[in-house]
């Protein structure tokens, strides 16, 4: 198979434009969509808390994994563009620093900035959606009987386990027998 250089140039563009795409990909999913989650957990705990010492260091924290993924991105991008064909003061130009600093990020070994797994939006969001889980059983619960019928009084509804039974007087988890009707 004989190729002249109008196919290898050919090729070599089609070939950037795949490993762009690709590094485009690893951006967005991977880098900007942290980068969202961290921006959107400080504007809500900007609104949803009240002003003290420690809403502002979480604001801080946010800000600070933030500002690293987003440098990441930065010289990810500018590295890749000289990589595929853009010139290096091009580059230099667009992430604005000199032309030594991109060829020092092409010589170093591209560490990603991550996330660390116990930041306080991923635990407050994952505690949060524990909590909606729970208050959706209590729901569930409570919606489970008639209209104007106290809800011990429905016998089609699931039985709670004896943990979540409350005992008023006897009939306790300790005596014996059980406290429910068969």
């Amino acid at each position: 198979m004989a190729f002249n250089q109008r196919d290898l140039t050919a090729r070599l563009r089609e070939a950037s434009q795949q490993i762009n795409a690709e590094l485009l990909e690893f951006v967005s999913r991977d880098i900007l969509d942290e980068v969202a989650a961290a921006t959107e957990a400080a504007n809500q705990e900007i609104d949803n808390s009240e002003a003290t010492c420690e809403t502002l260091l979480r604001i801080t924290e946010a800000a600070t994994i933030a500002g690293e993924l987003l440098e990441t991105a930065r010289q990810f991008t500018a590295v890749q563009a000289v990589q595929t064909g853009s010139t290096l003061r091009d580059a230099a130009a667009a992430a604005g620093v000199s032309t030594n600093a991109i060829n020092r990020w092409m010589a170093k070994d591209n560490e990603v900035a991550t996330v660390p797994d116990n930041v306080w939006w991923t635990t407050a969001a994952q505690q949060r959606s524990t909590d909606e889980e729970a208050d959706a059983e209590t729901d569930d619960f409570s919606t489970a009987h008639e209209p104007g019928e106290h809800p011990a009084e429905n016998h089609s509804a699931a039985p709670l386990s004896e943990e979540a039974t409350p005992h008023v007087g006897t009939n306790t988890p300790s005596s014996e027998g059980t406290s429910q009707q068969e």
